[in-house]
């Protein structure tokens, strides 16, 4: 039976941005009814591309209530089409067999470096409007793949010109970035982090800085200036400043490189200043991806599901998950895909650390065990504790469904062993936030600042996505 998509696909901005590539290349797409169709780049499709990151609004365009409409259109025909008639397979890799997530951190890295080299090429008049102008296999042996990030290529560098005040501008910049051997700017950063005692992210989610060539020894001797002044030792505001200073004399740009969807892209100047924020959330879904097979002795997926919550000031709908990065298979990250904000698109991962500390806050942990996979004990005590509160959740009706079959599991195989940690991860957040609902506002708004990397630690940077 084929998969087709639903509602909860439309917050996977993969699918959507495959599916427009696919109808602007005229590739058939297979329906529900098994046959195939080439559809139209209709004015639909267009609204379908410029929303692709924002949940709420593609709700909006593409439901009348709770039911899906007819949306897409054949080419030449008046047969139209729904979302769910689409079947999903075809989406679930890049070509057919490929799943994106397992493409992981490779194929961050390579959007980025490729991001990178377009926006010097933009400064020598050219574009990256072909595979091979990447220079990255990713893109060069897959077509598809270029597609969907194409607009990132094309619309990054125009921004950032925006942002510096023109196209020439550019040159007048360095580029430093990670890859980069010559940055001299990369062990400064980690002496900071050290003294913001948080990650590199955590402080300062920036890919590329953009320092002014006629002034970088001096940016860099009074980053040093600060940073090792041993009869005033440094304070992480100091730093901080300094970049807000650079900043505002041009000096200075640390930019946050995002995959821009459809349209021109967005520019976001944040933290510049620190303004604590407070919404009113309250959770409208909980996950429900805990479904076992007990003829395979396997998980039926590795994803946990989504955690849904409602702004109640907005009355948009923040959107967060719980993963395994296949990539950096140590715990199971905390990603916030949409904010719920006004304009509230994809925030980003956030830092383990944050989600510890907002537990502690609250008397809770997390599940470590994914770290010590070879310690990991499911003896009765265990799988006693996590059944009461697995059932403490069915029975509020918190899970649609009443799956139980991983909790009766006596023997936990080294091919279970690791989706089950990362499950038993995703049932303690949805146990703690049901048992800390009365404070769900406040545990939500920290979750959204610590994911846009907000606190009175964290350096002003640019987003551009």
């Amino acid at each position: 039976m084929m998969g087709m998509f639903s509602g909860r696909d439309l917050k996977s901005e993969k699918y959507i941005l495959s599916l427009i590539n696919k109808i602007k290349l005229k590739t058939p797409i297979k329906m529900k009814d098994g046959n195939e169709y080439i559809l139209e780049y209709s004015d639909n499709i267009k609204k379908l591309e410029e929303f692709s990151n924002n949940y709420n609004l593609l709700i909006e365009i593409i439901k009348n209530k709770d039911r899906f409409i007819l949306f897409f259109k054949e080419i030449n025909s008046d047969k139209m089409f729904k979302w769910n008639d689409i079947d999903k397979a075809p989406f679930s890799g890049f070509d057919g067999k490929t799943n994106r997530n397992c493409l992981g951190k490779d194929l961050a890295d390579a959007g980025e470096r490729a991001t990178i080299k377009s926006i010097i090429d933009y400064s020598n008049d050219k574009l990256i409007l072909l595979p091979s102008d990447t220079n990255e296999d990713f893109f060069i042996n897959n077509l598809d793949l270029f597609n969907i990030w194409k607009n990132t290529f094309v619309q990054t560098p125009i921004l950032i010109s925006e942002l510096i005040g023109g196209k020439d501008k550019i040159s007048e910049y360095y580029l430093e970035h990670d890859a980069d051997t010559k940055n001299k700017l990369n062990d400064i950063i980690i002496d900071i982090t050290k003294v913001a005692n948080c990650s590199k992210n955590s402080w300062n989610p920036a890919d590329v800085w953009l320092i002014k060539k006629k002034e970088y020894d001096s940016i860099i001797r009074d980053f040093k200036n600060i940073l090792y002044n041993t009869d005033n030792p440094p304070g992480i505001i100091d730093i901080n400043n300094l970049i807000k200073n650079l900043y505002d004399d041009r000096l200075l740009y640390p930019i946050s490189l995002k995959q821009i969807g459809g349209g021109k892209g967005n520019i976001e100047i944040t933290n510049y200043t620190y303004k604590p924020i407070s919404y009113k959330f309250e959770m409208v879904q909980y996950p429900s991806g805990f479904a076992f097979n007990n003829d395979t002795n396997q998980f039926c997926t590795k994803e946990i599901g989504l955690f849904i919550a409602k702004n109640l000031e907005t009355d948009n709908h923040m959107v967060f998950q719980m993963r395994a990065f296949p990539h950096g298979f140590k715990i199971a990250q905390t990603e916030i895909t949409t904010s719920g904000e006004d304009c509230g698109g994809r925030v980003g991962k956030i830092p383990t650390k944050d989600i510890d500390y907002i537990l502690a806050m609250y008397g809770s942990s997390r599940f470590k065990s994914i770290k010590e996979l070879n310690n990991f004990e499911w003896d009765n005590e265990t799988k006693q504790y996590y059944s009461d509160m697995y059932f403490s959740l069915t029975n509020s009706n918190y899970f649609s469904e009443n799956i139980n079959y991983w909790i009766e599991l006596t023997k936990i195989d080294d091919n279970v062993k690791e989706d089950l940690s990362v499950k038993i991860q995703g049932l303690k957040m949805s146990y703690f936030l049901w048992e800390n609902k009365e404070h769900i506002s406040d545990i939500l708004t920290r979750f959204l600042l610590a994911g846009k990397k907000i606190n009175q630690s964290s350096s002003m940077f640019i987003k551009i996505y």
